[in-house]
Formats: structure tokens, C-alpha cells, sequence
């Protein structure tokens, strides 16, 4: 049975995360605050990017800052990142995911190297996608 994305994030991307990292507690408020009420028992493998899309609208209507936002949906990239490493059931790869990130970090004025350097991707040809969507 697939884990849903409240579960995964509270019972293993949590303790993970503040096994390394100082900001486990940021973490964990964005998570409570942000992530958990908007997308309910959605597992992790069936987030479409109209989930992602109502995250970052609540959000917005909330006038949560850009950065807010930003630091949620990196939470939601990094949470699928871990889930796809330890092979959580039901989840393959997600890139829906992946271009609903990479097209807000566009949309918010970053830099398509910044988001290359994100994504992980080898050639900024493959980022370039995402060059119709910048304000420049």
C-alpha cells in the first residue's frame, strides 16, 4: 500500500532530515502548516500539479512571502527525492513534481541556471524548457 504524504513526511523525511540539519524545526512547522493541510492523504506518487498548484495558492491567499513558498515546494521536491531513494511503495518517479518546481522558481525570477543547478540537470539545454515562462 502506498504511504500517504502526511505520513511519509512525519515518520521519515522528518527524523531524517533533523538527524543533519538545524532547520529540522522550519521544517517541520512548514510541513505541519503548509504541506499537511493541502494535501490531505494524497500518497506521494499520485501529487499532480494540481496539487501542487493549490499548496502554492492557500499560500498566496494567505500572503505567505515568495520565499515561504519557495522553502515549501523545495520541502516537496526534497520529500520526493528521498521517498524515490528509499523506494516507498507506490511512488516512481514523479515529474510533475519536478516541472511544476522548476516552473515556479522560473516564474519568481530565478535564473534557469539556478534552476538547472536544482533539477540536477547536466546541460542547461534541458532546463531551457522553462526559458518561455521567465519574465526577462
Amino acid at each position: 500500500m502506498a504511504k500517504n504524504a502526511p505520513t511519509t513526511f512525519i515518520q521519515q523525511h522528518l527524523p531524517y532530515v533533523k538527524s543533519y540539519q538545524r532547520s529540522g524545526g522550519t521544517d517541520e512547522t512548514m510541513i505541519r502548516n503548509h504541506l499537511l493541510p493541502a494535501l490531505g492523504d494524497r500518497a506521494m506518487g499520485c501529487l499532480i500539479p494540481p496539487d501542487i498548484a493549490r499548496v502554492m495558492e492557500a499560500m498566496r491567499s494567505h500572503d505567505d512571502a515568495a520565499c515561504t513558498i519557495n522553502r515549501v515546494l523545495v520541502l516537496l521536491r526534497y520529500g520526493d527525492s528521498l521517498a524515490l531513494r528509499w523506494h516507498i511503495d507506490g511512488l516512481d518517479s514523479n515529474p510533475a513534481l519536478r516541472h511544476s518546481f522548476a516552473s515556479f522558481l522560473v516564474n519568481v525570477g530565478r535564473s534557469l541556471y539556478e534552476v538547472q543547478e536544482l533539477l540536477g540537470h547536466a546541460d542547461i539545454r534541458t532546463t531551457s524548457r522553462y526559458a518561455h515562462l521567465s519574465r526577462e
